[in-house]
């Protein structure tokens, strides 16, 4: 007898029977993926368990490793020598302000503010540039203390040998807050404190070359002796001429004294003469007064602000003489090496080991 569904036509018939074909191919591809995703699963923790088999099968191989790879750092590293560090910590001052240092008319410089960012990129450049390196290996003779020679057959790389190590022994960083700040190491903890307190020391110079405070104290203190030699010459010789032809002014005199000079200038034929070169000479005594004052207030302010600012960095931190050692952390490279041998030997292990588990063989 044949299938019939009841109240269908027959295009509604082979509709129903194409939904009942798709949903039976569905289930079944649910069933194999199921079973698939299960078989993977345990094929995964097959592996895992045959990894793990591995490594236990070699551990006295891993242990042995382990073992001879830490006894090598044991000796390696007590044989490094012991660094101690030093640190020093200052806040550069902002170039714009630097720039901006007046002192005309006895103008007091209230101080200077601290650095933006590019500011302090540039200090740090300056800091770690070949000009500060060759300052500081001609003043601690760094050459000979780290015992790099460059006159023998391998002086040509000496230099660079020299400025990799002492990279490795100098660290200039952006701190925080403005602060720049200078970390060295050194075998001997005095040496390290005296690099630091150089980096001080040249970083001072440094901005007091931006600043130019001292040329500037120099050349007004110079033009101040200038504008003196010339109005004392100028006063020697309005004097002289006073003296010798009774050369007055008359412009403010009282009746009595402008008679007298009247009989004067009829009685002194170079009264006449050189009477304007006497106004001018007065006229010009008195600019020279008004630059004369302007000149002495400029040096006296500038002076002021040398005592007042004796360096133009605020010293944050200043470098101390360090006690205990620093470097090298002689536990923690016996652990990474330690560490990085049990990794290898691991690898290896589970690599160079071609066996396979039961169900793959």
């Amino acid at each position: 007898m044949a299938f019939e569904v009841p109240f269908c036509g027959k295009e509604d018939r082979q509709f129903v029977v194409v939904v009942l074909f798709a949903k039976f191919g569905a289930l079944l591809r649910f069933q194999r993926s199921k079973l698939s995703g299960n078989s993977r699963k345990h094929r995964m923790e097959n592996n895992i368990k045959f990894g793990m088999a591995k490594l236990w099968r070699w551990k006295l191989w891993i242990l042995l490793s382990c073992a001879i790879a830490s006894t090598i750092a044991i000796i390696l590293v007590q044989q490094m020598p012991d660094e101690y560090k030093s640190t020093a910590a200052f806040v550069p001052p902002s170039f714009t302000s630097l720039g901006t240092m007046v002192f005309g008319n006895g103008v007091a410089y209230r101080g200077f503010y601290a650095a933006d960012e590019e500011d302090i990129d540039r200090t740090v450049a300056y800091l770690e540039s070949k000009e500060v390196i060759d300052i500081m290996a001609k003043r601690f003779d760094l050459y000979g203390h780290y015992g790099i020679d460059t006159t023998g057959e391998d002086g040509k790389n000496g230099h660079r040998r020299f400025v990799d190590h002492y990279r490795g022994m100098v660290n200039i960083s952006f701190a925080s807050n403005s602060v720049v700040e200078v970390e060295c190491w050194d075998y001997d903890s005095k040496t390290a404190r005296n690099m630091a307190q150089a980096y001080i020391d040249i970083a001072s110079d440094y901005f007091e070359k931006v600043s130019q405070r001292k040329e500037g104290l120099t050349a007004s203190e110079t033009q101040l002796k200038e504008v003196e030699n010339e109005r004392s010459t100028i006063l020697d010789s309005l004097a002289s001429l006073r003296t010798k032809y009774k050369i007055f002014h008359i412009d403010q005199a009282g009746d009595e004294i402008t008679r007298i000079l009247a009989d004067q200038i009829r009685r002194e034929p170079k009264f006449t003469e050189y009477y304007d070169a006497v106004k001018s000479m007065e006229t010009y005594i008195s600019t020279l007064e008004l630059r004369y004052g302007d000149l002495m207030r400029e040096v006296m302010t500038r002076r002021l602000n040398m005592q007042q600012f004796p360096r133009l960095i605020w010293v944050t931190e200043t470098p101390t003489e360090a006690v205990y050692k620093d470097r090298p952390k002689r536990a923690i490279l016996v652990i990474l090496a330690f560490m990085a041998t049990f990794v290898m030997s691991c690898f290896l292990v589970v690599a160079l080991d071609k066996s396979k588990p039961e169900d793959q063989a």
